[in-house]
C-alpha cells in the first residue's frame, strides 16, 4: 500500500512539475480541432468500398462510452458530412481532398505526442520530416483502426444472427459491442504509447500498465463526466448555442490527461526498472570487485 501510495505521488508531482494539465489543454483544443476532418477522413476511406450510412454504427459504438452530449455532437457531424455525399458534396472527393483531412487531423496526434514527449521527459524529434512522418503514421493507423472498429460493430450483429444463441442473442450483442469498444481503446493507447514518443531502442509493449490504468480511468471519467453533464452541469445556460462544443472540449482535455497520466505511469515504471537494473549492476561490479581482490 505505501509502494502504491508512494507511486501515486511520484507521478503526480512529475505531471505537476512538467505542467501536464496545461499541455493537457492544448492537446485538448487540438483534438477538437482535429475532430471533424478526422470524421470526414473516415467517412470518405470507408465510401470507397461500403455505404457511408453504415458509419453510423461508429455512433452506436460511442454511445457506450463517451457522454450523450459529446455522442449528439460527433453524430451531427456524421450526419452531415454523409448527407453532403448524398447531395453530390463528396462525390468529386478526391484523393487530394483525403489528403488534406488527414493533414488537418494530425494536428490532434501530433499535440499528443509533443505531451507524450514531455511525459517522458525526452525531446522532440528534430528531423521535421521525421517528426511529420511519426504523426501522419500514428493517424493513418488510429484511422484504419476506426475502419476496423465499425466494420466489427456490422459485421458482428449478422454473425450473431446466424448463431444459434436463441433469448441470449441480445445479451451477446451487447457484450460484443463492449468487448469492441474496449478493445479499440486499448489497441489505440497502445499504438499511441508504443510509437508516439521519441524513443529510440527498445519500445514498450503493446499492452503496458499505463494502458490499462488509462483505459480503466477513462471509461470511469466517461461516465462520471456524464452523469456530471446531466444533473449538475447547465453549458448551455451560461454558453448559449456553444454548451454542446464546450462540453465536447471538455471531455477532450479530460482524456488527453487521462492518457498523458498513463504515459507517465509507463515512464515511471520504465524509470524504476531502468535504477534498479543500474543498481543492481553496481552491486555485480562490487561484488566482481571483492572476489578479483580476493
Amino acid at each position: 500500500m505505501k509502494r502504491a501510495l508512494a507511486a501515486f505521488w511520484y507521478i503526480w508531482d512529475v505531471m505537476d512539475r512538467l505542467n501536464l494539465s496545461l499541455i493537457a489543454a492544448g492537446v485538448g483544443f487540438f483534438a477538437m480541432l482535429s475532430l471533424f476532418p478526422a470524421l470526414a477522413a473516415i467517412v470518405l476511406l470507408w465510401s470507397w468500398f461500403a455505404d457511408p450510412g453504415q458509419i453510423n454504427s461508429l455512433i452506436d459504438l460511442a454511445d457506450d462510452v463517451v457522454p450523450p452530449e459529446v455522442s449528439d455532437v460527433i453524430a451531427n457531424q456524421v450526419t452531415g458530412i454523409i448527407n453532403a455525399g448524398s447531395s453530390g458534396g463528396l462525390g468529386t472527393a478526391t484523393l487530394v481532398s483525403l489528403v488534406v483531412a488527414l493533414w488537418s487531423a494530425r494536428a490532434g496526434v501530433s499535440a499528443l505526442i509533443r505531451g507524450l514527449n514531455a511525459a517522458y521527459d525526452i525531446g522532440h524529434r528534430q528531423n521535421i520530416w521525421r517528426r511529420y512522418m511519426a504523426d501522419i503514421g500514428v493517424t493513418l493507423t488510429l484511422c484504419g483502426l476506426t475502419l476496423v472498429a465499425i466494420a466489427s460493430v456490422v459485421i458482428a450483429p449478422l454473425v450473431i444472427a446466424i448463431l444459434p444463441l436463441g433469448p441470449w442473442a441480445t445479451a451477446a450483442a451487447e457484450i460484443t459491442r463492449w468487448i469492441v469498444a474496449i478493445g479499440v481503446i486499448m489497441v489505440t493507447l497502445g499504438i499511441v504509447y508504443r510509437f508516439g514518443p521519441n524513443r529510440r531502442g527498445r519500445r514498450p509493449k503493446w499492452i503496458t500498465p499505463g494502458a490499462i490504468v488509462a483505459t480503466v480511468l477513462w471509461m470511469v471519467m466517461s461516465v462520471a463526466f456524464g452523469v456530471y453533464l446531466h444533473n449538475f452541469a447547465h453549458y448551455n445556460e451560461v454558453y448559449g448555442s456553444l454548451g454542446a462544443a464546450v462540453a465536447l472540449l471538455m471531455w477532450f482535455y479530460l482524456s488527453a490527461y487521462v492518457v498523458l497520466l498513463g504515459g507517465c505511469l509507463n515512464a515511471a515504471i520504465e524509470a524504476g526498472g531502468a535504477a534498479r537494473l543500474q543498481h543492481d549492476l553496481k552491486a555485480q561490479e562490487a561484488r566482481d570487485g571483492r572476489v578479483q581482490a580476493g
